[in-house]
């Protein structure tokens, strides 16, 4: 599955890309995070399991599935609450990606599904993504103790596409 959006593509993991390959055995090699560290079963596992538009890793690329950034699992919470979990290589941060990445694909979220809110949970240390959230419209929601803080976005639409279902 290819999401072709303005300045970026979310491509479906390809066991048989060998960039795609070398992208996953990156973010194993120095992950962190324990959602990074779970990388092989947001691309590759769960992808064979479940299809779009939510539960599903995708590879993050700019122009052709040779320029990768990074990847981005998208799930659902509820019925209208989505969570982002994303993270951008490390030769390609600083470069303003991650903020395209969110900044897009949050206008496409709320233009083409019938969602509330998006979440993303992010570590109050981690001072790049905490701007890059609030530059692309979230604000903090919730503490959930351990450093770590939930960053929403409203959908200013939800109301209205709810009301023209009525």
């Amino acid at each position: 599955m290819n999401i072709k959006l303005d300045s970026f593509c979310l491509n479906t993991y390809d066991e048989y890309n060998q960039l795609h390959r070398n992208l996953v055995e990156e973010f194993k090699g120095i992950s962190s995070s324990k959602y990074v560290s779970q990388i092989e079963n947001r691309l590759i596992l769960n992808n064979k399991q479940k299809s779009f538009p939510f539960d599903t890793g995708f590879i993050i690329s700019l122009n052709s599935d040779d320029d990768l950034v990074g990847y981005i699992f998208i799930s659902s919470i509820r019925n209208d609450e989505v969570y982002l979990e994303y993270s951008i290589l490390n030769n390609k941060k600083k470069m303003g990606y991650g903020k395209l990445v969110l900044k897009e694909l949050t206008e496409y979220l709320f233009e083409n599904f019938n969602i509330r809110d998006i979440a993303l949970d992010i570590d109050v240390s981690n001072v790049p993504s905490v701007k890059t959230a609030i530059s692309c419209g979230y604000y903090d929601e919730d503490y959930l103790g351990d450093k770590r803080v939930i960053y929403k976005n409203y959908n200013p639409n939800y109301l209205n596409k709810q009301r023209k279902r009525r």
